[in-house]
């Protein structure tokens, strides 16, 4: 018998492609220097997503997801399913709202990581200098955050 779910309140970063060459030059930029998987035809944008090429039009809404994947979404699609939010360090980006251990939690809290975006400005290296942070942590937020274990 199937069973209702509600979809887990996340944050994500977001920009709306308007076709214009500063608004591709903008997206380039949000995708990170290692994530250059974005090119332009015409007035639409090719992005390579976790699950292929996807055409992104004018109007859509390109995504960070919270593994750090792209993706784009249809303006209808992204109002009915995202609001903006005020202080995205607060909720649900938070670190206690993520799918971690309560000791990474507290171990990346108590070095001053609070949001999932300052996750993934740290290096891998950084996190193992933080008191506590050991192998199950590393694990955790490797896959978390989708990067490849050593």
């Amino acid at each position: 018998m199937p069973q209702k779910y509600r979809k887990k309140p996340v944050v994500v970063e977001a920009i709306q492609w308007t076709g214009e060459t500063e608004r591709f030059l903008e997206i380039f930029e949000f995708m990170g220097d290692g994530n250059r998987e974005v090119w332009r035809e015409g007035d639409c944008l090719i992005i390579d997503t976790l699950e292929g090429k996807r055409q992104a039009s004018v109007g859509d809404y390109i995504i960070r997801g919270v593994k750090g994947e792209f993706y784009p979404c249809k303006p209808d699609i992204f109002r009915r399913g995202y609001e903006p939010v005020e202080d995205a360090s607060v909720f649900p980006e938070g670190i206690s709202q993520l799918p971690l251990s309560k000791r990474t939690k507290s171990a990346l809290e108590s070095a001053g990581v609070k949001t999932l975006t300052d996750l993934r400005k740290t290096s891998e290296e950084d996190l193992m200098d933080i008191y506590g942070f050991g192998f199950v942590a590393r694990q955790e937020v490797r896959e978390l955050l989708g990067r490849e274990g050593e």
